[in-house]
């Protein structure tokens, strides 16, 4: 009798190998959650959904990824990130699917600031037309994760 293997040619044991290392990469991240958390909510910001109900579409018509930048910073703009202050707010936020903006979270413009070690940094990139959402652990390593949206997807 052979066994599962002998019966598996040299390729098709390298394509499983392969397809049970990327699944493992997947499901195990190194990323504090806090982080993947604040990178969640900036994605959901930049999202069509958001952005219906935000007034940056309206005081900002052409939606340049630098203006979003400028507006999500301003007083207006961080009136509406998505924050809970109870565990009632979290309940009603996570029941329409926002994700909720960690409080203990520095957010960021532009550039890592130093005085912060996990922070998410939301940076624009007009020429390609991208908001790039980068997380770090500490300020002067690379980031942990980058994320790369278009305004409204």
């Amino acid at each position: 009798m052979m066994t599962m293997a002998q019966k598996l040619n040299w390729k098709e044991i390298a394509v499983a190998v392969m397809l049970l290392a990327m699944l493992t990469g997947c499901s195990s991240s190194n990323v504090d959650p806090r982080l993947e958390q604040g990178v969640a909510s900036m994605k959901y910001m930049t999202s069509k959904k958001f952005l219906s109900r935000s007034a940056f579409s309206s005081l900002y018509p052409e939606q340049n990824p630098s203006d979003f930048v400028q507006y999500i910073f301003s007083t207006m703009g961080s009136a509406e990130w998505p924050v809970a202050f109870d565990e009632g707010e979290k309940e009603q936020l996570r029941s329409i699917g926002v994700p909720i903006m960690p409080n203990n979270l520095a957010i960021v413009p532009n550039e890592p600031d130093p005085k912060n070690q996990l922070q998410v940094v939301v940076k624009a990139d007009d020429g390609a037309g991208l908001v790039i959402i980068e997380a770090y652990e500490q300020s002067l390593d690379k980031p942990v994760l980058v994320v790369e949206r278009k305004i409204g997807r």
